[in-house]
């Protein structure tokens, strides 16, 4: 490094890791970024996301200025025809027509937020306004998981696999996917000659490198996972002391041995096709004390348990289930289980607050996406949403009319059935849009915002995935100017509050410093965080190697925030609310047929995120991983007459797309593997390839099949 060479410490925000980050600086501009080896989970390493963040830092296809929409005509491939305007004029503009179409606030609802983070202030502005229309992805990403984990386990968890002697997959392979802590962690215990089991239709990087990988047909995880749960139920093969002790088992013991005694391990066979004898093996190795600890890594679209299918749920509540019996659910020390984060929160004391929370105003009033269908959606993640039927809903007017909305970082194909999700932009009267790079929502968008990245603003950053027993937060430092006039998201929702509480004179955004009163802004949120540490963000910002750093023995809870103050395996929130207390065999919805001989199987690459074009449009994610593809199993192509390479259509109940076709032996003969939320259409983009989305192949599902026995408000995006 020469001398006019310079490292700012700062950590990354594409994920939710938070990896450290060291960035070289030359002449005001980053020139390359790696890992901080101050972290120390992530030990200096960088996923392929992080490592090309340069990629769309300095991208040119950026948003630079505010704009406005010239050309009244809307529509996918239609030009806007912007034209450049200040900030004052676009906030000015903006908070006129949330006044405007909302008649002062009186009808709130008429407004909406489509989000991808940023929820907490999300939830304020929206709630100032009287609207509970906060529509995120979370259906169509880990809503089974985030409300069985609340309703269960009273928080939300993450699995961290320190210390494991047997690790179990139902479609988890974060070494393809590329979460760093984890795939590490991963990796670390395969060497240490932890046994290592997969149930995946698609072999994944994790198949290739563990002791066993069987093929599962999707869609029956809950079936191996039920059968595996009666097996160690019935032969008393748990671990007693954790679940007799910690547990609402003896509370229930009776009709939970009786429940999982139907599931057979014949049963789980003539489901899944997976032999009983296997599945006997496998769950008496899981809990066999030899093999202790254990745990089932679960995060995200992971097999059965992620958004992929109607039973979905019913694999989110075993998964927990199948962990509690080997007690590796808030283990004392943390090691190989499913662990609390720590989160140190903001404590602003506002000088006025709403009449009524986001959680009052969905129950009161529906929301737009249909959490008021879910209770325990919008009891227990409130601020987080459901793509699936939102389209419909705005074409519907149900339960009442959106007039308008902003839209960030999201993209039309972010959704199922991208197609119907523009038709219901075109009904709003008004549409704001900010991101960092174009997308395709810009058609239908009259004001576009632009918003600066990670790499270009000063933030805290607190680690809470995967790392129990230590307390972590990072400096957020802006390595390089913002880009031309772009903001952050966070500020541009306050100075939106601000100016309505100015107008009409309210202060829902002024918060109390003693006895004085002022207007919020994103300083004070960050000293607020930081306080709970002694310590300012200025503090922070010259800490040694950019980070402040605790260790504190994990110790596990006394009580838990559930119905039994216990971890539940017989989930009382459920029979509260008229479902299944226990999980319960649900066929998934789609069967293969004659015309569609397939089973649709979705995966992201490493180097790739749905809030593309930040990666998409990225030059170095596009050298490693520079298009989407077909997979398909090499016999099946043969017996079809299609080589590798061969532009395919892909057709489903749905829609079609042509794509090329990628031939390997490492999937099921009967399925089909795409990558989701691959491409754009937005031609102002000259890296991202105009390529076929998967959305185009998944209903939006407007007949509402979500409700029902299914809790979780999934989107059942492979079904």
């Amino acid at each position: 490094m020469d001398d006019s060479q310079q490292v700012v410490y700062t950590t990354c925000d594409i994920c939710m890791i938070r990896c450290g980050m060291k960035v070289h600086v030359k002449d005001g501009k980053a020139v390359f970024i790696e890992g901080n080896p101050a972290d120390p989970f992530n030990k200096g390493k960088l996923c392929p996301k992080g490592t090309a963040a340069l990629g769309f830092l300095n991208n040119p296809d950026r948003i630079l200025y505010p704009m406005k929409r010239t050309n009244p005509e809307k529509g996918m491939g239609i030009d806007p025809q912007w034209t450049r305007i200040t900030w004052d004029e676009a906030l000015s503009t903006i908070v006129d027509k949330i006044l405007e179409v909302t008649e002062n606030g009186a009808y709130g609802e008429r407004f909406g937020l489509i989000s991808h983070g940023g929820y907490g202030w999300c939830k304020k502005l929206l709630a100032s306004l009287g609207s509970p229309n906060l529509v995120t992805h979370y259906d169509t990403c880990f809503s089974p998981f985030f409300v069985a984990r609340k309703a269960l386990l009273g928080g939300n968890i993450w699995t961290n696999l320190a210390g494991a002697k047997y690790m179990l997959s139902f479609g988890w392979d974060q070494l393809d996917r590329c979460k760093n802590t984890p795939t590490q962690q991963a990796i670390d215990v395969m060497t240490k000659s932890a046994k290592v089991v997969v149930f995946n239709p698609y072999q994944g990087q994790l198949g290739t490198k563990a002791d066993q990988w069987i093929p599962i047909k999707p869609g029956t995880d809950p079936a191996v996972a039920l059968a595996m749960i009666n097996y160690i139920i019935s032969n008393n093969r748990f671990d007693k002391d954790f679940v007799m002790g910690k547990t609402n088992f003896p509370d229930h013991e009776k009709e939970i041995r009786d429940h999982f005694a139907q599931y057979t391990l014949e049963w789980a066979e003539s489901i899944s096709d997976v032999p009983a004898a296997t599945i006997q093996a496998i769950a008496h190795d899981f809990s066999d004390p030899k093999y202790w600890p254990a745990v089932i890594a679960n995060h995200k679209r992971d097999g059965g348990g992620g958004p992929n299918y109607a039973n979905s749920h019913v694999m989110a509540h075993s998964i927990i289930v199948l962990n509690t019996l080997v007690g590796a659910i808030d283990r004392e020390g943390g090691d190989a289980c499913s662990a609390f984060g720590w989160t140190p929160k903001p404590k602003l004391e506002f000088v006025q607050n709403p009449e009524k929370s986001l959680k009052d105003l969905i129950f009161e009033k529906g929301s737009i996406d249909g959490k008021h269908e879910f209770p325990l959606v919008a009891k227990l993640i409130t601020d987080r949403g459901i793509f699936a039927n939102t389209a419909e809903r705005i074409l519907n007017k149900d339960p009442y009319e959106l007039k308008m909305a902003i839209f960030r970082r999201y993209g039309i194909l972010s959704f199922p059935n991208p197609a119907k999700i523009g038709e219901a932009l075109k009904t709003l009267d008004f549409l704001v849009f900010m991101d960092t790079m174009p997308k395709d929502v810009t058609y239908f968008a009259d004001i576009l915002l632009p918003e600066s990245t990670f790499l270009e603003k000063n933030f805290v950053s607190y680690r809470k995935f995967c790392t129990p027993g230590h307390k972590l937060i990072f400096a957020g430092n802006a390595v390089q100017k913002a880009a031309g006039e772009s903001k952050g998201w966070t500020g541009v929702l306050m100075d939106i509050g601000k100016r309505l509480d100015e107008k009409r004179g309210t202060k829902f955004f002024w918060i109390k410093d003693g006895e004085t009163e002022k207007p919020v802004t994103p300083g004070h949120e960050k000293d607020s965080i930081m306080a709970n540490v002694g310590l300012t963000f200025a503090d922070l910002k010259i800490a040694e190697n950019g980070v402040w750093h605790e260790i504190a023995p994990y110790k596990s809870k006394s009580s838990y925030k559930t119905p039994s103050e216990k971890i539940e395996i017989y989930g009382n929130m459920f029979a509260e609310h008229d479902y299944d207390a226990l999980p319960t065999w649900q066929e998934k919805d789609a069967k293969p047929s004659q015309q569609f001989p397939f089973y649709l199987l979705l995966r992201r690459w490493p180097g790739h995120k749905h809030s593309a074009p930040l990666t998409c449009d990225n030059p170095y994610s596009l050298d490693a991983f520079p298009e989407n593809y077909a997979w398909i199993n090499a016999d099946s192509a043969n017996s079809l007459g299609i080589a590798d390479g061969d532009k395919v259509k892909v057709e489903s109940t749905n829609g079609l797309i042509e794509i090329r076709a990628k031939t390997t032996q490492r999937l099921r003969p009967d399925c089909i593997l795409v990558e989701h939320n691959f491409g754009h259409t937005v031609k102002e983009l000259r890296f991202a390839k105009q390529a076929p989305s998967d959305g185009y192949l998944i209903p939006d599902r407007p007949e509402k099949p979500l409700q029902g026995k299914d809790w979780s408000a999934n989107a059942w995006m492979s079904d």
